[in-house]
Order: structure tokens, then sequence, then C-alpha cells
């Protein structure tokens, strides 16, 4: 459209100027949209980010835990497999 405007404009300045006026004041108001758009989409990143970072904490938290209480089994069973021997 722009294009084709600018051909027009070739033969009549004053349609070129106003076309030339309405294409940068449109690239204006997109530069503002991509503008508002990229800081919702930093915002997004980064609430996505803390939720991650939350998330591998509680992983790890919970990777603990499992160690932890794998050596409480295996302590509970040696600790009842030598009474049984005890008891033999």
């Amino acid at each position: 459209m722009f294009a084709l405007q600018c051909y027009v404009g070739q033969y009549d300045c004053a349609v070129l100027r106003m076309t030339a006026s309405v294409c940068v004041c449109g690239v204006t108001m997109q530069l503002s949209e991509m503008a508002t758009e990229l800081e919702d989409q930093r915002e997004l990143a980064t609430s996505r980010l803390t939720e991650l970072e939350k998330l591998q904490q509680d992983h790890q938290e919970a990777v603990k835990q499992i160690e932890t209480l794998k050596m409480d089994v295996r302590e509970l069973f040696m600790l009842s497999f030598l009474s049984i021997q005890e008891t033999h």
C-alpha cells in the first residue's frame, strides 16, 4: 500500500508528503506497541524464571529428602537384620 501511495505521490508532492506522514506515524505507533509488547514479554519471562527457580529449589530439597529417607531405610534394614541375627 505504501509503495502504491508513493508511486501515486510521485505525481503529486502533497499526496507524497501526506503518505509519508501517515507512514511515519504508523511506524511510531508500531514501535510503541512493540515496546509495550516487549515489556510485557520481559515481565512474563521474569515471572516464569522466578517460578522455575522456585521449582528447581523445591526439586533439590525433595532429592535431599529422598536421599535421607533412603539412608534411614537402609539403617532400619540393617538394624532389623542385626536384630534377627542376634536372636538366632
